[in-house]
């Protein structure tokens, strides 16, 4: 704790122009929020959180729903037996994930994570703004989801320039030092969803608490932007498309390359191990703006933060990553296929 104090204070001293960028970052918050319900109609958002409630409450016992509630099942379980294999195997001595990489080759420094951060988010919201004013001056119409797709392209984007500058340009370094050491594509994919069946049942068991502590304090979360998007249910195919590409393969792609290749090698050596899993979960969390949906984003982070500390490749990470988002997505694609059926 001491280190991370003294890294601000330094922080704040040497670097007042991010320092500004941060505070603009924070004032701007509020109404970054106010410029995206202009992308997104409050109006959708309500349609969605009624779909969700209605699937919540009132699920048909439909072929998909069926299949859904077998898949589930059969996954819990296996997640349950590779858990008590892991255990086992850690009890005898014995490690089944073994690194495909040395060690970690990070040149940057928690100030040039902070600085990036501090960047990426004052131009993301610069772009909000931009956005907000191009629909409203050229008369567009401002839900349709191609401005929230935009958005989210150009995050990514932004966070792909700042990553590249930091390590190619100032470091001199290349795709090696960002988790691409080397690739073992059947090896990876096979612990990545391995590990994700073991994470599920430790997900449901979250899932089970929070909602009851939400329950408790009758708050009703906001869904998410793209579950508004997609459950609209009047998108065109290549809009549709386009959005379950970003969303299952674009966004794990770059979040990991941002917050386990980028941030925790820069975490891991000014704070160790456990701060450093801590930290870049902590961030991945914030990222998705839910506060709800904050802890289980959390542990998910800690998964993806483990799996990177063990291969120091990022590959079985986006493996994770890219079935956690796919997964969640077919969720509610199979619930309104049900409703649409039973309605």
């Amino acid at each position: 704790m001491k280190k991370l104090i003294s890294s601000i204070k330094d922080f704040l001293i040497h670097d007042w122009m991010h320092v500004l960028m941060g505070i603009a970052v924070v004032f701007a918050m509020v109404s970054s929020y106010m410029s995206r319900s202009a992308i997104v109609a409050d109006a959708d958002v309500e349609a969605t959180k009624a779909i969700i409630k209605q699937m919540a409450d009132n699920p048909e016992p439909t072929v998909g729903m069926m299949w859904l509630s077998l898949a589930f099942f059969l996954f819990f379980m296996s997640g349950l037996f590779l858990i008590f294999r892991y255990v086992w195997l850690r009890l005898q001595g014995k490690e089944l994930i073994q690194p495909a990489a040395d060690t970690f080759h990070a040149f940057w420094t928690l100030r040039d994570v902070i600085k990036t951060i501090i960047v990426v988010l004052f131009l993301g919201i610069v772009a909000s703004y931009v956005l907000v004013w191009a629909v409203r001056s050229f008369g567009m119409n401002p839900s349709l989801p191609i401005w929230s797709l935009l958005h989210t392209g150009l995050i990514d984007l932004f966070m792909l320039l700042a990553i590249y500058y930091c390590v190619v340009i100032k470091y001199k370094g290349s795709r090696h030092e960002l988790g691409f050491a080397k690739i073992e594509p059947g090896k990876d994919l096979t612990l990545g969803a391995s590990g994700y069946l073991a994470f599920l049942p430790i997900l449901l068991g979250i899932m089970l608490v929070l909602k009851f502590v939400l329950d408790l304090f009758q708050y009703e979360p906001e869904p998410h932007e793209l579950i508004t998007i997609l459950l609209k249910g009047d998108l065109a195919p290549w809009m549709v498309a386009v959005s379950l590409v970003l969303a299952c393969v674009v966004a794990p792609v770059m979040e990991e390359i941002f917050f386990r290749g980028f941030c925790y090698p820069a975490f891991r050596s000014r704070f160790g191990i456990l701060w450093a899993m801590i930290l870049s979960s902590v961030f991945f969390a914030l990222l998705h703006q839910n506060v709800a949906a904050f802890v289980p984003i959390f542990f998910l982070g800690m998964l993806l933060a483990f799996f990177y500390e063990k291969r120091r490749t990022l590959t079985s990470s986006i493996v994770i990553h890219v079935i956690h988002n796919s997964l969640t997505l077919g969720y509610f694609f199979i619930l309104q296929e049900s409703l649409k059926k039973a309605g």
